[in-house]
């Protein structure tokens, strides 16, 4: 195994936590490839029971149907993040449990397939540049791209890469690929960016809230737990309870960085994220096609209730201006919960082992629904997630096809258990209801198709926009931009229409 750093080394991010299904997805094959038709597979070895996943032996009796190969030393090469390098690639066996697993995933592939893996990793700002240049040029530098998934989009519009449907032995019925790949990233029997379980960042980027249970108990908040089971959590439950907390701190007559408050949200991602947590969509895909749907009477509703409960209301508290500690314009709940200045604070699950180590008593909850009569609790997961991507002018299609769909097996069975029960459970939660809150969390997330593709030209980040700046409404946003975004989206259309 080798590793080859391009570029700058940007910040790098502690390896974390958690697990939870990927859902078994609808899908078929065609002579060895993924067709998503809803066509079963045969040869699942009988086991079709997603609700015995939990157990590490029942995942390790689901059977990945690859063929025995020998790619006679051949070196399969990955390119990702800088900050996600470790998800992929550990150099020798650790002491620390999670790289371990890693190691050990790979060294079992590269026995069983007679592969060697290879690394390069750049900051994400960079890593499309790298792509396309290896496309203009016709080479296969690497077989499989782990890109950043807002910006990924640029890299399907300058026609670099392959539809997943081509490409042999992509099991998109298997329990280690997310349904999202079939319901909401697949149009006209074509996908260019797809999520499978060995993105370990579509698990830990996940939004959500933190609270600390002491300070809870003391405002006599209830429990919040069985307001979360009993489907209460709701978007107005959250104001009622945080909106009288609030202590002047620093005696300055106004809210700043040294109160304290009830609740603090970053003003960026987080604020973003009660999009879908309310159950909105961007794009739906039920017809067949991309269809936008984002306008709606409950999103402009969502919008202002956002600003006036940021803005208006004394115990919730954002700051456009805030930078954090890394000199990013991000984290300011997180930083603020660390420093014991809020009760809740919105954040994403990583934020359990990489900042709140030394936090004794919190807990974890989803993002609140819109209301009472909201089926699920959705979840946001963080855009600087991975997706996986294969270039157009890829050849060795068999052995690119075999080796993910070992990877995102192997991962399932054996990475992922480690990060929930090791990484999660022992070290990142404080109780076993906030183990079943992570499930909710994890189980609500959404992959929305006008989020994957929007590369910051489309709606995914307008309540940020909209609810920092108070000369804007969403109606008056949504005037000036529809044109423009709905143009943007169009052309990705056009891009799915076009290939072939």
């Amino acid at each position: 195994m080798k590793h080859r750093a391009a570029g700058t080394v940007g910040f790098f991010l502690v390896i974390v936590l958690l697990v939870s299904i990927f859902v078994s997805c609808a899908g078929g094959r065609e002579n060895g490839k993924a067709t998503g038709d809803g066509t079963d597979l045969p040869g699942s070895g009988g086991y079709d029971d997603p609700d015995n996943y939990d157990s590490l032996e029942a995942r390790k009796l689901v059977p990945d149907d690859l063929p025995g190969m020998d790619f006679e030393g051949s070196t399969f090469v990955m390119v990702a993040q800088t900050m996600h390098k470790d998800d992929l690639l550990v150099e020798e066996q650790s002491s620390n449990q999670v790289m371990s697993a890693v190691y050990s995933r790979n060294r079992m592939i590269e026995d069983r397939y007679h592969v060697s893996f290879e690394l390069i990793d750049f900051p994400y700002e960079d890593m499309n540049a790298f792509v396309q240049q290896c496309s203009r040029a016709g080479e296969q530098a690497f077989e499989l791209l782990f890109g950043q998934a807002v910006a990924n989009g640029y890299l399907l519009m300058d026609d670099c890469l392959m539809n997943w449907y081509e490409i042999p032995y992509i099991n998109f019925n298997k329990p280690w690929w997310s349904e999202c790949n079939i319901t909401d990233l697949t149009y006209e029997g074509k996908a260019f960016s797809v999520v499978g379980a060995v993105c370990l960042s579509a698990l830990y980027t996940d939004q959500c809230i933190f609270y600390d249970k002491t300070l809870a108990a003391s405002y006599e908040l209830g429990d919040l737990y069985e307001i979360v089971d009993a489907g209460d959590w709701t978007l107005d439950k959250l104001e009622e309870l945080t909106k009288s907390i609030y202590i002047d701190v620093n005696k300055s007559g106004g809210r700043d960085l040294e109160d304290f408050y009830g609740l603090v949200m970053d003003p960026h991602g987080d604020l973003d994220a009660f999009m879908w947590s309310c159950g909105n969509k961007i794009m739906d895909m039920s017809s067949g096609k991309p269809e936008l749907v984002l306008r709606s009477e409950r999103i402009i509703d969502l919008c202002d209730r956002l600003k006036e409960m940021c803005y208006a209301t004394e115990g919730i508290y954002t700051d456009v201006n805030y930078v954090g500690e890394y000199g990013y314009a991000e984290g300011l709940g997180r930083d603020m919960f660390r420093n014991g200045k809020c009760v809740f604070c919105t954040t994403t699950l990583n934020s359990s082992l990489q900042y709140f180590a030394d936090i004794e008593n919190y807990g974890i909850i989803p993002y609140p629904k819109w209301n009472e009569a909201q089926d699920n609790y959705q979840t946001l997961v963080g855009g600087s997630h991975d997706v996986l991507s294969v270039l157009r002018c890829a050849v060795d299609t068999e052995m690119i096809g075999i080796i993910t769909e070992v990877l995102c097996a192997e991962t399932w069975k054996t990475v992922e258990p480690v990060y929930y029960d090791v990484a999660l459970k022992v070290r990142g939660v404080r109780d076993e209801d906030a183990v079943r809150m992570i499930d909710l969390i994890v189980d609500g997330r959404m992959f929305d198709f006008g989020y994957l593709y929007d590369m910051w030209y489309g709606w995914s980040f307008c309540f940020e926009r909209i609810i920092n700046d108070e000369r804007l409404s969403f109606e008056v946003y949504y005037a000036a931009k529809s044109e423009e975004v709905e143009r943007h989206y169009q052309s990705i259309i056009d891009k799915f229409e076009e290939y072939f």
